[in-house]
């Protein structure tokens, strides 16, 4: 079959013990695996490259099972008689999730570090396709990585179906979430200099708002702001600065506490000295717990209320059943809340 496979890595699995002090259904660290990273070089295929993704070779009318999914395959073997074709190298770094800033930065990008130690350089390819191009921390990711926008396709603008000369993509690059060290340092070297990574020049202490966005905002903020104010705490709305502004800033903090969200994934650009708090009411998902591990931060989880003003009792709830109602869930910090924040933060 008309297919080049290049592994780049090899699986690996660490242990950690499972300290996480709450029974969260979604949360939990124990024996991580990183996973084989391969990168795939086909030539002349039929492609299906939504979230689901199929590969078919035309000239041995069979698909690279290897890297096709069944729903995706179908939907191809459904369409495949009527497809558009574009012709050039494409570069495929569609990654589920990669809509969200936390997903374009640990699951998209690390695919491009691959496509590296496979050999090629970006210049190779006459179109680089991911899920949607639609925000300025993306633009500015390419930017600084030097791929012209015109040479950017999504789904918006490409079709999912399609022919094409040649096409390069990777297999995913962690799993359940857990991200691995050369990940990490690859997306620190995108908008890190190394030596603003390696020599810190400030102790900031650093609280990251969601006040501007819909979801998993904390309700009582103002008052949570009056107490860590006096303790040398700035607010931070990552929104309103370039990826590399908050990069630079989160690499001088000494303590960073944020609710649950998109912010978070920024600790990656933290030195190891650095303490983090992370806020939640309901919804949790583990990267940033295992982030924290991998990197010895010394970090704190504190559920806060919901709206309500209760405590979500997670032995009761069916969280893919409740997932429309937990998943944005704003916070009420209890007063029990805060002086733990701040017991944390004053310790030595």
């Amino acid at each position: 079959m008309n297919i080049e496979k290049t592994p780049v890595k090899k699986k690996r699995s660490i242990s950690y013990k499972n300290d996480f002090p709450y029974k969260h259904p979604r949360v939990s660290i124990g024996e991580e695996v990183e996973p084989d990273v391969n990168v795939y070089t086909i030539e002349s295929p039929l492609v299906c490259i939504g979230i689901k993704k199929a590969f078919y070779c035309t000239e041995t009318g069979r698909f690279y099972d290897e890297i096709s999914s069944k729903p995706a395959v179908s939907e191809l073997k459904n369409k495949k008689n009527n497809v558009k074709e574009i012709k050039g190298h494409i570069l495929d770094l569609v990654s589920p999730g990669a809509n969200l800033y936390s997903h374009w930065l640990l699951d998209l990008l690390p695919k491009l570090s691959a496509v590296k130690q496979a050999g090629y350089n970006l210049e190779d390819f006459d179109y680089v396709y991911v899920n949607y191009y639609n925000s300025k921390f993306k633009e500015e990711t390419f930017e600084k990585l030097g791929i012209p926008v015109e040479k950017v396709l999504d789904f918006p603008s490409a079709p999912k179906i399609f022919k094409c000369s040649k096409i390069t993509t990777v297999s995913a690059c962690r799993n359940a979430l857990y991200t691995p060290q050369w990940a990490e340092e690859f997306v620190r070297s995108i908008f890190l200099e190394t030596n603003i990574y390696n020599q810190v020049k400030k102790n900031r202490r650093i609280y990251i708002s969601r006040s501007k966005g819909e979801t998993r905002r904390v309700l009582n903020e103002a008052s949570l702001v009056r107490k860590i104010s006096p303790l040398g705490f700035e607010v931070l709305y990552c929104e309103d600065h370039s990826v590399t502004k908050v990069a630079e800033i989160m690499s001088e903090a000494e303590i960073v506490i944020a609710p649950h969200g998109a912010g978070l994934a920024n600790i990656v650009f933290c030195n190891s000295r650095v303490k983090i708090v992370e806020l939640f009411s309901a919804h949790m998902s583990p990267e940033y717990y295992k982030i924290s591990k991998k990197n010895g931060f010394d970090y704190l989880c504190i559920q806060a209320l919901s709206p309500d003003g209760e405590y979500v009792d997670f032995s009761t709830i069916n969280y893919e059943h409740d997932r429309p109602v937990l998943h944005p869930m704003n916070l009420l910090l209890s007063e029990e809340n805060m002086e733990k924040i701040v017991s944390f933060v004053s310790e030595e």
